[in-house]
C-alpha cells in the first residue's frame, strides 16, 4: 500500500513575507515628546499673556485643524484604497527588496511625478510599504517627491526662479533620491535581517 501523500509545509521565508506588519501603537515616544513640549509652551504663554492668550491660540489652532482635517481624511482614505487596489505581488517584485537598482529608479520616477502635497504623498508611501515595497524604494519615492516633484517646479519654481534655475536644480537633485534609497535599503537590511520584524513604533 502506498503511503498517503502529505502536503509540504510552506517555506518559512514565504510565511514570514506573508505575515502582517505589526500594528503601530497610537501613543509612542514621539507623541509623548510633543505632548511635553505643548505643555511647556502652554505654561510659558499663560505666564506671559494669561488665560486669554492661551485661549486665543487654542481657538485659532482648532480652526486650522478643522480646515486641515478633510484633507488628512482624504489622504488617509487614498492610501487605504491604494493598498487594496495595488497587486501585492507586482509591487513586491517591482519595488521590493529584490528589485535592485531598478526598483529604486522606478520609485524615484514615481515620486517625481506624484502630484499633491504631503496629505497625498505620505499616505501613498505608507500604502506602498503595506503592499510590498521595501524601505529603500519608499525612501527614494519620498525624497524624489520632496526634491524633484514636478508640480511644485511648474507651479512655483519655474515662474518665480526661471527656467535655468529649475532645470539645473532638478538635474543636480536627480542622484539624491537614488543614493538615499540605496543607502536606506543597505541600512535597513543590516538592522533587520531577513525574518526579523522591526520593533513597533
Amino acid at each position: 500500500m502506498s503511503e498517503p501523500e502529505t502536503k509540504n509545509p510552506a517555506p518559512a521565508d514565504d510565511a514570514a513575507e506573508a505575515a502582517p506588519r505589526p500594528k503601530r501603537k497610537p501613543v509612542g515616544w514621539s507623541m509623548i515628546f510633543i505632548a511635553v513640549l505643548v505643555v511647556v509652551c502652554v505654561v510659558l504663554v499663560w505666564r506671559r499673556d494669561g488665560l486669554e492668550g492661551v485661549l486665543e491660540i487654542l481657538t485659532s489652532d482648532l480652526a486650522l485643524f478643522g480646515g486641515i482635517l478633510p484633507r488628512v481624511l482624504a489622504g488617509c482614505l487614498l492610501g487605504a484604497f491604494i493598498a487594496e487596489i495595488l497587486p501585492h505581488e507586482k509591487v513586491s517584485r517591482s519595488l521590493g527588496p529584490k528589485s535592485g537598482l531598478k526598483g529604486v529608479l522606478i520609485a524615484t520616477a514615481f515620486g517625481a511625478i506624484l502630484p499633491g502635497g504631503p496629505f497625498t504623498a505620505y499616505p501613498v508611501a505608507a500604502a506602498l510599504l503595506t503592499v510590498g515595497a521595501d524601505f529603500g524604494a519608499t525612501i527614494a519615492m519620498v525624497v524624489s517627491w520632496t526634491l524633484i516633484g514636478y508640480g511644485r517646479a511648474i507651479a512655483w519654481e519655474l515662474p518665480i526662479l526661471g527656467t535655468d534655475f529649475t532645470l539645473w536644480r532638478t538635474i543636480i537633485s536627480l542622484p539624491i533620491p537614488i543614493l538615499a534609497g540605496l543607502l536606506g535599503r543597505f541600512v535597513y537590511v543590516r538592522m533587520y535581517p531577513r525574518g526579523a520584524e522591526p520593533p513597533p513604533s
